[in-house]
């Protein structure tokens, strides 16, 4: 069931973003499907300490977080001139997210807000019950490296 807040507040399409060319290509294709449905955009990026092994010896966990901010507006950019050879214009709203905390709760957590979640990378697929658990919250679609949605199974 769709809350009132989340109706009033309009389609959404949230991307998960890392450094990988899969996000990336996701990131446009969620850009493109945006842009034809005259719906916003949401860029999370999470950066989740179990992954990284040197995040216990960092001092300044803001920093890394500001850090992982710069990354994404960049990585946002990038896709938006790439998007069909030409600068997207017809999005209303690119929000960008960072967010600390385990990948698989974080992107739930997005998922739960959303009309669609596109990932670009398999960093959920060997998890196939947490693909089922998000498809019950909100459509997903897997982008590989061209851009092109897979199906999912």
């Amino acid at each position: 069931m769709v809350s009132a807040a989340r109706r009033s507040a309009g389609e959404n399409i949230v991307a998960v973003v890392d450094s990988s060319a899969e996000s990336q290509a996701a990131l446009r294709w969620a850009l493109d499907e945006a842009a034809r449905r005259g719906c916003r955009v949401v860029a999370l990026s999470v950066v989740d300490p179990s992954l990284r092994s040197e995040w216990p010896l960092v001092r300044d966990h803001g920093s890394e977080l500001r850090e992982e901010q710069e990354h994404l507006a960049d990585r946002v950019s990038r896709a938006m001139t790439g998007c069909g050879g030409t600068t997207v214009v017809h999005i209303p709203m690119v929000s960008l997210r960072v967010r600390q905390g385990r990948l698989r709760d974080e992107v739930a957590r997005a998922a739960d807000g959303a009309d669609v979640l596109v990932v670009g990378r398999p960093l959920l697929l060997e998890d196939m019950q947490g693909i089922r658990d998000l498809r019950k919250s909100c459509r997903v679609v897997l982008v590989d490296e061209q851009g092109e949605a897979l199906p999912l199974t």
